[in-house]
């Protein structure tokens, strides 16, 4: 992600989320949240959508054949800083951690986004999001709105 790119989201990157389960009722993901300091930050959900898994791969057996695919929002600030993404699930399956904070992608480049917590009510930029994902992510769905 280019620093411009950062600035027209909103100073956001851009999460493409894959859930694959063996329990259909574990489908929708309720919500992906930031916890860290004893508090929690939503992460904005662009779009998301179920995907088609072969139920006789391996993906299926090993993982299960519910999916669900999401582009999420997560503010860059908290990339930086100690927390924990995580996700709640439908059906009560909920605190599922998928990745610890600070990322060592993002500490590694910090520098290249001086300024990485969004701006107060800051909206991201639809036209700027779409190019990002058509280009990052070519051949998933491109969403229409910023829900």
């Amino acid at each position: 992600m280019t620093p411009a790119e950062f600035e027209a989201l909103a100073r956001h990157t851009v999460f493409l989320i894959v859930v694959l389960t063996q329990k259909p009722e574990w489908l929708p993901v309720q919500r992906i949240y930031i916890r860290a300091d004893a508090q929690e930050l939503p992460v904005d959900k662009v779009s998301t959508w179920k995907t088609a898994v072969d139920s006789g791969s391996n993906t299926a057996k090993v993982y299960g054949p519910n999916r669900e695919d999401g582009f999420y929002l997560v503010p860059g600030g908290a990339m930086l800083r100690k927390g924990q993404i995580v996700m709640d699930l439908s059906a009560n399956q909920a605190g599922w951690i998928m990745m610890e904070l600070p990322s060592n992608v993002a500490s590694a480049d910090a520098r290249r986004f001086p300024s990485p917590d969004p701006v107060p009510d800051g909206k991201p930029n639809l036209k700027a999001l779409r190019a990002f994902i058509q280009r990052k992510f070519p051949g998933f769905p491109v969403p229409q709105s910023l829900r």
